[in-house]
């Protein structure tokens, strides 16, 4: 039987009868397994549905916890912040924060009590300090605007929803609150679905607060509502708490899925379920329909609860599905059957029919008679076709194969060969020959090249040491003997050596050889360090090579014309890091590797010997300028001792005055009361006649204040601080003071003249009085006797008479006094060093009139108000601590609390000016460059001011006081003012 049945019949009975008994066997179990199979595969979908779909909500979800977990880090690095930049630099990136992600509703931290720093208490309600953390900041959007929400105090559980704040204290990880509805701007309208991403900030495993993120929930809501991947499906969002996020109703988000009756299961714990973190499925019935619901975690990094996203399957849409798929699978069955037999016959014959051809010469092939005659042209389009097709291709790949053997053998390397395929090892074998017979050619061909190439460097270095040696006393014609044979010996067009040169404090390199160059009509032969090509390269010290040379830069110039070179080399002369010289090469042509490196090689020869030239040439300079001294010195002897002469004069001219200025101070110490005063009003210096007078020592009189023992008749309360504010501006003042000392009541006419120094500053006060106590008590005394003896005219004359006398002997005292003072004020003083700080911290402080004690230096008026919010906050803060110095210096706060200002004072405006100049950089301010100057002249002057005040160097502070106050006002009012509109033009 086998012999009498061929290829065609086998196929029709065995496949035949194969495929109809699978069909029987296949509609037979699909009739009862169908159902089954349709309701697992739909619960297995809608698993694998929510699975994904957990995994997108996961994403976006976790886009918002991983910007809460980076801003944890940030915060917690607060560290190394500067102390005083810490709350700026946080809120800003707070800030920045919100504005580079336009997803985030708000972002906002709150903080423990003193976590960041201690300077709550000027900070207040500036940047968010309250009883619960001395650092809170909230921004959230308005209008496409960022702002910032000012919190009233309360406690942080009011803040946050729920028990949020105390929940992440005690996990110490990142927190998901349950979805809630919120309006920023305080409607009922506005109000949007949201949930709060909350991070805890740790340092040393110490809590120091939270940060968190406001996310919209209305997008990843929408997108799970449009999940329907089967129909009769919808999918639903849950939080960790079982709370509806997103739900085909939409009355119930916000509700618990047991509240809206979903779950019909009693015995179903649905929170243990979700707390366990892993996928759970369960049935139940809702909406008259028994629904599959299949549940798969959205897993939020940094936090062990989870979201999960839900599948809901109806069962009765898949039934209905299973039924229609086993009858339509019948009548495919039963067609497919009739089909199949036609098919199988016609296959049947295409099959044979050429599988006699390939077996006749697959005969032939085993024989060894290959040819392409034995090609096949059989097209059936199936495997035989392919087979013929096969053995088309190895029948060619063996002809080419024979060729390429036979070009090989004749010596022709470059000759190809394609490969039938990857698995070609014949064609594979024949190749790697040819490689290696045309690498071991190309290697010994290198050979030679790198022969000849070595060759020629060794004999370019002996050549040019040679010329370097012949001509290394003369630097133009070593320029040009050098570049002459350079260019030659590498047959480049044109060169030029560039030698350095510096006089005093400039350095530059200047053209000692050019030769064939036209460098733009070679109209500079300098470069400073730094400036064009040439200044770049001595800069850098390294070798320049340019293959594209601009237009304009350099020109070949010849008989027939002129062309732009291809090349252009450039090499510097580098000796102990110094650069003595530059070399420039141009060329059509591409220089070699090997010809830059020789150039660079000779380069260290050519910076010796330029180096010891030079040394050579200084040399013979300072010869010559020796000799020139040693005549020039004999001239200045004969003037050195012309002014020894006149030194001496002067000398003797100096003690003769200070001899007089002694004898003037002790004449007027022994005929006069005399006490001396620094600018504060402190006794530093009184004579034994004032001591004696006021029956104390002087011990006791010095340190005393001139407030002490004053009774104030003409020298009243209300004018007794501008009396001072004359002194302090050089005035003299006079003055009928009534003073008690040790009991005792004394009058005494006074005259007050500030001592300058050198640059006519007051530095003390020098009080001479006049004892008048026995006058002032003869005029009481006469005009008691006068009251009462009114109706008697003789005595009444007398009595006037006797006044008169001692209203001129008074008169005459206060005219002595005006002349001694006078005589004082304009002698020279001796103990005051010219240029003493002490004695005058500002010769150009503008001259205002500074305000009493107790009120403020700068009243920040309208005109210094500033556009831009963040530098005006800036502006407001100085003049701040401006005033807070002020007042404490008039005031005697202890200087411990006045130097912690000052300090502050120099941190926080340096700072703002940084910031301020910052912008300038950023924004091209033009007049950038003068407002800095004004910035450090300013800084210098309170930092200057800020040191003498800590060394307790400083007793004089009105003119500083001065010229803070006009400087500001100037500087914020119309210096500032420059830039608002090109800050606002940029978004500022």
């Amino acid at each position: 039987m086998k012999r009498k049945l061929g290829i065609q019949q086998k196929i029709q009975i065995y496949i035949l009868s194969s495929v109809a008994l699978i069909f029987i066997i296949s509609l037979g179990y699909t009739g009862w397994q169908s159902k089954e199979k349709m309701l697992s595969v739909s619960r297995d979908l809608a698993d694998t549905y929510a699975r994904e779909y957990a995994n997108r909500a996961s994403d976006e979800l976790n886009y918002y916890a991983d910007a809460a977990l980076f801003l944890q880090s940030v915060f917690e690095g607060y560290t190394f912040l500067p102390h005083n930049r810490r709350r700026e630099i946080l809120s800003n990136y707070l800030k920045t924060t919100l504005r580079d992600n336009p997803k985030f509703l708000s972002v906002w931290s709150i903080l423990e009590p003193d976590a960041l720093d201690t300077l709550k208490q000027q900070y207040k309600n500036k940047v968010g300090s309250t009883i619960l953390g001395n650092f809170r900041y909230v921004y959230y959007r308005q209008d496409d605007e960022i702002v910032l929400s000012r919190y009233v105090e309360q406690d942080p559980e009011a803040v946050l929803s729920g028990n949020v704040y105390s929940l992440v204290k005690q996990r110490m990880q990142i927190t998901v609150v349950d979805p809630y509805y919120y309006s920023y701007s305080g409607n009922k309208s506005d109000e949007i679905l949201e949930t709060n991403i909350v991070s805890p900030v740790i340092e040393n495993d110490n809590f120091l607060g939270v940060v968190g993120i406001d996310v919209p929930l209305i997008t990843i809501s929408e997108q799970i509502n449009q999940y329907q991947p089967i129909e009769g499906s919808f999918a639903f969002l849950l939080s960790h708490h079982g709370q509806i996020v997103s739900f085909p109703e939409e009355n119930a988000i916000g509700k618990n899925l047991n509240d809206i009756g979903f779950i019909s299961n009693d015995s179903l714990d649905l929170n243990a379920l979700i707390n366990s973190g892993e996928t759970y499925s369960y049935y139940t019935n809702y909406d008259n329909q028994k629904y599959y619901i299949t549940a798969a975690p959205v897993k939020i990094t940094g936090t062990s609860t989870s979201w999960y996203v839900n599948m809901a399957l109806p069962e009765s849409h898949i039934t209905e599905n299973a039924l229609s798929t086993i009858y339509n699978a019948l009548l495919v069955a039963l067609a497919g059957l009739i089909f199949l037999a036609i098919i199988i016959t016609m296959l049947a014959r295409k099959i044979t029919r050429p599988i006699k051809k390939l077996t006749h010469v697959m005969d032939k092939i085993s024989q060894g008679d290959v040819s392409t005659k034995q090609k096949l042209n059989i097209s059936t389009g199936d495997e035989i076709n392919d087979m013929a097709i096969a053995l088309n291709k190895y029948i060619d790949g063996y002809t080419q194969k024979t060729h390429f053997a036979s070009r090989i053998g004749d010596g022709e390397l470059d000759e190809k060969l394609d490969l039938l395929s990857d698995e070609d090892k014949l064609g594979k074998s024949l190749m790697q020959m040819r490689d290696n017979l045309k690498k071991a050619r190309q290697e010994e061909e290198k050979r030679k090249e790198e022969d000849k190439k070595h060759r020629w460097t060794n004999e370019g270095i002996a050549k040019f040491a040679d010329i370097l040696r012949q001509n290394n006393d003369n630097i133009k014609k070593l320029s040009f003997e050098l570049m002459r044979n350079l260019i030659n010996y590498l047959e480049v067009n044109q060169g030029a050596l560039f030698v350095i040169e510096e006089e005093e404090k400039t350095t530059y390199y200047e053209a000692k050889s050019t030769i064939a160059f036209n460098r733009r009509q070679f109209n500079k032969t300098r470069f400073k360090i730094g400036e064009d090509i040439i200044g770049r390269c001595a800069h850098e010290g390294k070798t320049i090579y340019l293959k594209e040379v601009p237009e304009d830069f350099i020109k070949i110039t010849s008989g027939m014309g002129e062309a732009r070179p291809n090349t252009l080399l450039i090499v510097p002369a580098v000796l102990n890091d110094k650069v003595y010289a530059i070399m420039e090469l141009a060329s059509f042509r591409q220089l070699e590797a090997f010809e830059i490196e020789f150039v660079e090689k000779i380069g260290e020869s050519v910076a010796s010997t330029i180096a010891n030239v030079k040394v050579s040439e200084r040399t013979q300079e300072l010869l010559k300028e020796s000799q020139h001294q040693q005549e020039e010195l004999g001239s200045q002897e004969e003037e050195m001792r012309q002014n020894l002469e006149e030194l001496q004069t002067t000398q003797e001219e100096a003690s003769r005055r200070e001899f007089e200025l002694r004898n003037l101070i002790e004449a007027l110490s022994v005929a006069n009361y005399m006490v001396e005063y620094d600018m504060h009003g402190i006794i530093t210096e009184v004579n034994e006649r004032f001591a004696t007078l006021v029956g104390l020592a002087k011990e006791q009189i010095i340190g005393m204040n001139h407030r002490d023992g004053l009774k104030m008749s003409g020298l009243n309360k209300q004018n007794y601080s501008q009396f001072w504010e004359d002194l302090r501006h050089g005035h003299t003042r006079t003055e009928e003071t009534r003073i008690e000392y040790n009991e005792r009541e004394l009058y005494l006419y006074e005259t007050y003249t500030p001592v300058l120094d050198k640059d006519d500053i007051p530095y003390k006060v020098v009080k001479i009085a006049v004892d008048i106590t026995e006058l002032k008590n003869a005029q009481a005394k006469i005009e008691k006797q006068k009251a009462a003896l009114s109706a008697k005219d003789e005595k009444i004359e007398t009595l006037e008479l006797q006044k008169n006398t001692i209203e001129k002997q008074l008169e005459e005292e206060r005219k002595n006094s005006q002349r001694l003072a006078e005589e004082l004020k304009h002698t020279p003083q001796r103990n005051v060093k010219a240029g003493d700080p002490e004695a005058k911290l500002d010769q150009d402080a503008p001259q205002v009139v500074l305000p009493p004690a107790g009120e403020p230096l700068i009243a920040f008026v309208p005109e210094m108000e500033n556009a831009i919010g963040e530098l005006n906050d800036q502006h407001h803060r100085i003049v701040e601590l401006i005033n807070e110095v002020y007042i404490g210096l008039r005031t005697d706060k202890p200087k411990k609390e006045i130097k912690e200002t000052l300090k502050m004072l120099v941190d926080f405006t340096a700072w703002h000016f940084s910031n301020e100049e910052r912008y300038f950089e950023e924004y091209k301010f033009e007049n950038t460059e003068s407002h800095k100057a004004s910035h450090k002249a300013f800084i210098d002057h309170i930092d200057g001011f800020r040191k003498k005040y800590q060394a307790g160097r400083i007793k004089f502070y009105d003119d500083v006081m001065r010229f803070l106050k006009a400087w500001i006002e100037n500087h914020f009012a119309t210096e500032d003012q420059e830039y608002v509109e090109l800050f606002k033009s940029k978004g500022l």
